[in-house]
Protein backbone atom coordinates (compact mmCIF):
# COMPACT_ATOMS: atom_id res chain seq x y z
CA UNK A 1 0.00 0.00 0.00
CA UNK A 2 0.76 3.64 -0.53
CA UNK A 3 2.18 5.84 2.05
CA UNK A 4 1.15 9.35 3.14
CA UNK A 5 3.76 11.56 2.75
CA UNK A 6 4.23 12.36 6.74
CA UNK A 7 4.06 8.42 7.34
CA UNK A 8 7.11 7.89 5.25
CA UNK A 9 8.81 10.76 7.55
CA UNK A 10 7.95 9.00 10.83
CA UNK A 11 9.58 5.14 9.30
CA UNK A 12 12.43 7.71 8.19
CA UNK A 13 12.85 9.08 11.48
CA UNK A 14 12.32 5.55 13.19
CA UNK A 15 15.30 4.34 10.44
CA UNK A 16 17.67 6.75 11.63
CA UNK A 17 16.77 6.25 15.71
CA UNK A 18 17.07 2.33 15.08
CA UNK A 19 20.65 2.93 12.98
CA UNK A 20 21.97 5.10 15.90
CA UNK A 21 19.99 2.47 18.71
CA UNK A 22 22.35 -0.48 17.21
CA UNK A 23 25.53 1.46 16.68
CA UNK A 24 25.18 2.49 20.81
CA UNK A 25 24.23 -1.17 21.86
CA UNK A 26 26.85 -2.36 20.02
CA UNK A 27 29.20 0.06 21.54
CA UNK A 28 28.06 -1.05 24.67
CA UNK A 29 28.14 -4.32 24.37
CA UNK A 30 32.02 -4.41 23.00
CA UNK A 31 32.67 -2.64 26.49
CA UNK A 32 30.91 -5.73 28.42
CA UNK A 33 32.61 -8.36 26.91
CA UNK A 34 35.96 -6.46 26.89
CA UNK A 35 35.67 -5.73 30.86
CA UNK A 36 34.66 -9.84 30.89
CA UNK A 37 38.06 -10.55 29.13
CA UNK A 38 39.90 -8.40 31.46
CA UNK A 39 38.39 -10.98 34.48
CA UNK A 40 35.71 -8.29 35.46
CA UNK A 41 32.20 -8.30 35.82
CA UNK A 42 30.56 -5.20 34.03
CA UNK A 43 27.01 -4.57 33.86
CA UNK A 44 25.83 -3.10 30.07
CA UNK A 45 25.17 0.95 29.88
CA UNK A 46 21.60 2.35 29.17
CA UNK A 47 22.57 2.42 25.21
CA UNK A 48 19.25 3.43 24.75
CA UNK A 49 19.89 6.76 26.56
CA UNK A 50 22.98 6.99 24.83
CA UNK A 51 21.44 6.78 21.73
CA UNK A 52 18.41 9.32 22.73
CA UNK A 53 21.07 11.93 23.82
CA UNK A 54 23.12 11.76 20.49
CA UNK A 55 19.62 12.74 18.39
CA UNK A 56 18.89 15.59 20.55
CA UNK A 57 22.92 16.49 19.99
CA UNK A 58 21.88 16.03 16.23
CA UNK A 59 18.04 17.71 16.51
CA UNK A 60 16.69 14.76 15.27
CA UNK A 61 13.76 14.51 18.02
CA UNK A 62 10.41 16.49 17.50
CA UNK A 63 9.69 19.26 20.09
CA UNK A 64 6.99 19.14 22.07
CA UNK A 65 5.70 22.34 24.02
CA UNK A 66 6.73 22.32 27.78
CA UNK A 67 4.85 23.99 30.52
CA UNK A 68 5.60 27.00 30.39
CA UNK A 69 4.99 26.72 26.28
CA UNK A 70 8.58 27.18 24.87
CA UNK A 71 9.24 23.82 22.42
CA UNK A 72 11.91 21.02 23.46
CA UNK A 73 12.70 17.62 22.86
CA UNK A 74 11.01 15.43 25.67
CA UNK A 75 13.95 14.59 28.31
CA UNK A 76 14.59 11.05 28.11
CA UNK A 77 12.91 8.29 30.20
CA UNK A 78 15.02 5.56 30.97
CA UNK A 79 13.11 1.56 31.39
CA UNK A 80 14.46 -1.38 32.97
CA UNK A 81 13.19 -5.01 32.51
CA UNK A 82 13.65 -7.07 35.15
CA UNK A 83 16.70 -8.50 35.07
CA UNK A 84 17.75 -4.71 35.29
CA UNK A 85 18.56 -4.47 31.49
CA UNK A 86 17.76 -1.16 30.09
CA UNK A 87 14.50 -1.46 27.56
CA UNK A 88 14.77 0.84 24.32
CA UNK A 89 11.64 2.86 24.42
CA UNK A 90 9.89 5.63 22.17
CA UNK A 91 6.73 6.92 21.46
CA UNK A 92 5.11 7.80 17.69
CA UNK A 93 2.67 10.58 18.22
CA UNK A 94 0.40 10.66 15.82
CA UNK A 95 -3.06 12.29 15.51
CA UNK A 96 -6.67 9.48 15.78
CA UNK A 97 -7.01 8.77 12.66
CA UNK A 98 -3.19 9.18 11.32
CA UNK A 99 -2.81 5.19 10.51
CA UNK A 100 -1.07 4.42 13.97
CA UNK A 101 -1.53 0.70 13.73
CA UNK A 102 0.20 1.32 10.60
CA UNK A 103 2.93 2.88 11.58
CA UNK A 104 2.62 -0.26 14.37
CA UNK A 105 3.19 -2.77 11.65
CA UNK A 106 5.75 -0.95 9.84
CA UNK A 107 8.08 -0.50 12.92
CA UNK A 108 7.37 -3.96 13.31
CA UNK A 109 9.03 -4.92 9.91
CA UNK A 110 11.74 -2.29 10.51
CA UNK A 111 12.84 -3.65 13.90
CA UNK A 112 12.83 -7.43 12.50
CA UNK A 113 14.99 -6.19 9.73
CA UNK A 114 17.17 -3.37 10.62
CA UNK A 115 17.80 -4.24 14.60
CA UNK A 116 17.52 -7.78 15.52
CA UNK A 117 18.52 -9.15 12.07
CA UNK A 118 15.53 -12.02 12.81
CA UNK A 119 12.51 -13.21 10.61
CA UNK A 120 11.19 -14.71 14.12
CA UNK A 121 10.19 -14.20 17.39
CA UNK A 122 7.36 -12.60 19.82
CA UNK A 123 5.55 -9.01 19.39
CA UNK A 124 3.30 -8.72 21.99
CA UNK A 125 0.43 -5.87 21.05
CA UNK A 126 -1.07 -4.33 23.95
CA UNK A 127 -4.35 -2.61 23.46
CA UNK A 128 -6.91 -0.57 25.87
CA UNK A 129 -10.60 -1.83 24.91
CA UNK A 130 -12.50 -4.15 23.46
CA UNK A 131 -13.19 -2.18 20.51
CA UNK A 132 -9.27 -1.61 19.57
CA UNK A 133 -9.12 -5.31 20.28
CA UNK A 134 -11.57 -6.35 17.36
CA UNK A 135 -10.26 -4.14 15.19
CA UNK A 136 -6.93 -4.80 15.75
CA UNK A 137 -7.51 -8.40 15.32
CA UNK A 138 -9.51 -8.07 12.44
CA UNK A 139 -6.62 -6.29 10.85
CA UNK A 140 -3.81 -8.28 11.40
CA UNK A 141 -5.77 -12.16 11.21
CA UNK A 142 -7.15 -11.24 7.48
CA UNK A 143 -4.31 -12.90 5.25
CA UNK A 144 -5.58 -10.22 2.67
CA UNK A 145 -5.11 -6.91 4.70
CA UNK A 146 -2.16 -4.53 4.09
CA UNK A 147 -0.93 -4.71 7.41
CA UNK A 148 -0.94 -8.48 7.75
CA UNK A 149 1.16 -8.53 4.22
CA UNK A 150 3.64 -6.11 5.91
CA UNK A 151 4.18 -9.15 8.68
CA UNK A 152 4.01 -11.28 6.25
CA UNK A 153 6.92 -9.50 4.84
CA UNK A 154 9.02 -9.04 7.71
CA UNK A 155 8.68 -12.74 9.11
CA UNK A 156 9.32 -14.62 5.42
CA UNK A 157 5.48 -15.12 5.20
CA UNK A 158 5.34 -17.10 8.50
CA UNK A 159 3.08 -15.20 11.19
CA UNK A 160 1.42 -16.96 13.71
CA UNK A 161 -1.38 -14.83 14.94
CA UNK A 162 -2.65 -15.52 18.75
CA UNK A 163 -4.77 -14.80 21.81
CA UNK A 164 -3.99 -14.60 25.30
CA UNK A 165 -5.80 -18.24 25.82
CA UNK A 166 -3.99 -19.56 23.00
CA UNK A 167 -1.33 -22.33 23.01
CA UNK A 168 1.66 -22.28 21.42
CA UNK A 169 5.51 -24.12 22.23
CA UNK A 170 8.65 -22.80 21.89
CA UNK A 171 9.03 -24.49 18.58
CA UNK A 172 6.38 -21.58 17.24
CA UNK A 173 8.57 -19.04 18.35
CA UNK A 174 11.18 -19.96 17.20
CA UNK A 175 10.14 -20.76 13.72
CA UNK A 176 7.47 -17.64 13.47
CA UNK A 177 6.38 -14.47 14.39
CA UNK A 178 4.71 -15.05 16.69
CA UNK A 179 2.03 -11.90 17.81
CA UNK A 180 -0.15 -11.64 20.35
CA UNK A 181 -2.49 -9.16 20.85
CA UNK A 182 -3.20 -8.36 25.00
CA UNK A 183 -6.01 -5.93 26.56
CA UNK A 184 -4.17 -3.77 28.79
CA UNK A 185 -6.02 -4.70 31.86
CA UNK A 186 -4.62 -8.40 31.67
CA UNK A 187 -1.35 -7.46 31.84
CA UNK A 188 -1.80 -5.51 35.16
CA UNK A 189 -0.54 -7.56 38.01
CA UNK A 190 -2.34 -5.45 40.16
CA UNK A 191 -4.66 -8.66 40.85
CA UNK A 192 -1.82 -11.10 38.86
CA UNK A 193 -3.13 -14.11 41.25
CA UNK A 194 -6.24 -13.81 39.86
CA UNK A 195 -5.26 -13.68 36.16
CA UNK A 196 -4.92 -17.07 34.06
CA UNK A 197 -1.78 -15.76 32.23
CA UNK A 198 0.11 -15.70 35.51
CA UNK A 199 -0.93 -18.90 36.55
CA UNK A 200 0.70 -21.92 36.16
CA UNK A 201 -0.33 -23.76 33.52
CA UNK A 202 -0.01 -27.07 31.04
CA UNK A 203 0.21 -24.94 27.47
CA UNK A 204 3.51 -24.31 27.92
CA UNK A 205 5.78 -26.90 29.31
CA UNK A 206 8.25 -26.83 26.27
CA UNK A 207 9.61 -23.72 27.65
CA UNK A 208 10.59 -25.02 31.05
CA UNK A 209 12.78 -28.07 32.55
CA UNK A 210 10.20 -30.87 34.25
CA UNK A 211 8.62 -29.30 37.48
CA UNK A 212 10.75 -32.18 39.77
CA UNK A 213 13.80 -31.12 38.28
CA UNK A 214 14.94 -28.47 40.81
CA UNK A 215 18.56 -28.26 39.92
CA UNK A 216 17.83 -27.36 35.95
CA UNK A 217 14.74 -25.22 37.82
CA UNK A 218 17.20 -23.57 39.78
CA UNK A 219 19.61 -22.75 36.52
CA UNK A 220 16.62 -20.99 34.89
CA UNK A 221 15.93 -19.12 37.42
CA UNK A 222 19.73 -17.88 37.74
CA UNK A 223 19.49 -17.26 34.36
CA UNK A 224 16.12 -15.23 34.58
CA UNK A 225 15.68 -13.88 37.98
CA UNK A 226 12.40 -12.54 38.09
CA UNK A 227 10.48 -15.55 36.88
CA UNK A 228 7.65 -16.10 39.02
CA UNK A 229 8.23 -19.65 41.04
CA UNK A 230 5.28 -22.10 42.48
CA UNK A 231 5.14 -22.03 46.42
CA UNK A 232 6.12 -24.94 47.39
CA UNK A 233 6.16 -24.05 51.63
CA UNK A 234 2.83 -26.01 52.11
CA UNK A 235 4.81 -29.22 50.76
CA UNK A 236 6.69 -31.69 52.78
CA UNK A 237 9.31 -34.84 52.53
CA UNK A 238 6.02 -36.83 52.32
CA UNK A 239 5.02 -35.26 49.40
CA UNK A 240 8.32 -36.42 47.76
CA UNK A 241 9.57 -32.17 47.95
CA UNK A 242 12.86 -31.53 49.43
CA UNK A 243 12.97 -28.50 51.71
CA UNK A 244 14.76 -25.63 49.56
CA UNK A 245 13.33 -26.75 46.23
CA UNK A 246 12.01 -24.22 43.18
CA UNK A 247 9.56 -24.96 40.49
CA UNK A 248 9.13 -21.70 37.93
CA UNK A 249 5.71 -21.61 37.23
CA UNK A 250 5.20 -22.78 33.59
CA UNK A 251 2.92 -19.48 32.98
CA UNK A 252 2.32 -17.66 29.90
CA UNK A 253 3.64 -14.47 31.98
CA UNK A 254 7.13 -16.55 32.38
CA UNK A 255 7.07 -17.99 28.91
CA UNK A 256 7.01 -13.57 27.70
CA UNK A 257 9.95 -13.35 30.51
CA UNK A 258 11.91 -15.61 28.66
CA UNK A 259 11.21 -14.76 24.87
CA UNK A 260 11.25 -11.35 25.42
CA UNK A 261 8.84 -9.64 23.06
CA UNK A 262 9.09 -6.60 21.15
CA UNK A 263 5.61 -4.56 22.73
CA UNK A 264 3.71 -2.33 20.96
CA UNK A 265 1.44 -0.09 23.41
CA UNK A 266 -1.54 0.68 21.35
CA UNK A 267 -3.30 4.18 23.12
CA UNK A 268 0.04 4.64 25.25
CA UNK A 269 -0.68 7.36 27.05
CA UNK A 270 -3.34 4.70 28.97
CA UNK A 271 0.02 2.86 30.08
CA UNK A 272 0.91 5.44 32.69
CA UNK A 273 0.32 3.44 36.03
CA UNK A 274 2.79 2.42 37.69
CA UNK A 275 1.19 -1.28 37.87
CA UNK A 276 1.04 -1.02 34.04
CA UNK A 277 4.40 0.03 33.51
CA UNK A 278 6.23 -2.71 36.26
CA UNK A 279 4.22 -4.92 34.41
CA UNK A 280 5.59 -4.05 31.01
CA UNK A 281 8.71 -3.79 32.27
CA UNK A 282 8.43 -6.87 33.76
CA UNK A 283 8.08 -8.76 30.62
CA UNK A 284 11.70 -8.22 30.14
CA UNK A 285 10.79 -6.96 26.71
CA UNK A 286 13.72 -6.11 23.58
CA UNK A 287 12.25 -3.06 22.72
CA UNK A 288 8.80 -1.22 23.57
CA UNK A 289 6.91 1.01 20.73
CA UNK A 290 4.18 4.10 22.30
CA UNK A 291 1.46 4.48 19.71
CA UNK A 292 -0.66 7.83 20.64
CA UNK A 293 -2.05 10.56 19.98
CA UNK A 294 -2.11 12.31 23.39
CA UNK A 295 1.22 11.06 25.00
CA UNK A 296 1.89 12.47 28.84
CA UNK A 297 4.73 14.70 28.22
CA UNK A 298 5.10 15.54 31.88
CA UNK A 299 6.04 13.75 34.95
CA UNK A 300 7.92 10.51 35.75
CA UNK A 301 5.76 8.43 33.41
CA UNK A 302 5.83 10.58 30.54
CA UNK A 303 6.74 9.42 26.88
CA UNK A 304 9.82 9.83 24.86
CA UNK A 305 8.16 11.30 22.07
CA UNK A 306 10.48 10.50 18.79
CA UNK A 307 8.11 11.90 16.53
CA UNK A 308 5.51 14.65 16.71
CA UNK A 309 2.94 14.40 13.53
CA UNK A 310 0.86 17.49 13.71
CA UNK A 311 -2.47 17.84 13.06
CA UNK A 312 -1.82 19.81 10.17
CA UNK A 313 0.22 16.84 8.25
CA UNK A 314 -2.99 14.94 8.18
CA UNK A 315 -4.76 17.95 6.37
CA UNK A 316 -2.56 18.29 4.02
CA UNK A 317 -2.55 15.02 3.07
CA UNK A 318 -6.66 15.51 3.36
CA UNK A 319 -7.26 13.07 6.15
CA UNK A 320 -8.70 14.88 8.33
CA UNK A 321 -12.79 15.30 6.82
CA UNK A 322 -13.77 18.98 7.41
CA UNK A 323 -16.12 20.36 8.82
CA UNK A 324 -15.30 19.64 12.29
CA UNK A 325 -18.76 20.44 14.65
CA UNK A 326 -17.25 21.18 18.46
CA UNK A 327 -20.29 21.19 21.21
CA UNK A 328 -19.58 23.18 24.19
CA UNK A 329 -21.77 21.37 26.74
CA UNK A 330 -22.51 23.53 29.68
CA UNK A 331 -22.35 21.47 32.67
CA UNK A 332 -22.48 24.16 35.50
CA UNK A 333 -26.43 22.62 36.54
Amino acid sequence: MELKDYQNGVLDKLDYYLKTLAESKEEAEDFVAFQKMKGKDARINDYAKDAWEQLVQERRIDLLKDKSGHFVPAPYVSRFDGLEQPIPNVCLKVPTGGGKTLLGVAAIERLQTDLFTQQTGMVLWVVPSDAIYKQTWKQLANREHPYRQMLERASGGRVKMLEKNDAFTKLDIDENLCVMLLMLQSSARQTKETLRMFRDSGQFTSFFPIEDDTTANEALLTQIRNLDCNDLSDYGWQEGIAPGSVSVKQSLGNVLRLVRPVIIVDEGHKAYSDTARDTLCGFNPKFILELSATPNANGKHHSNVLVNVSGQALKDEQMIKLPINLINEDKSE
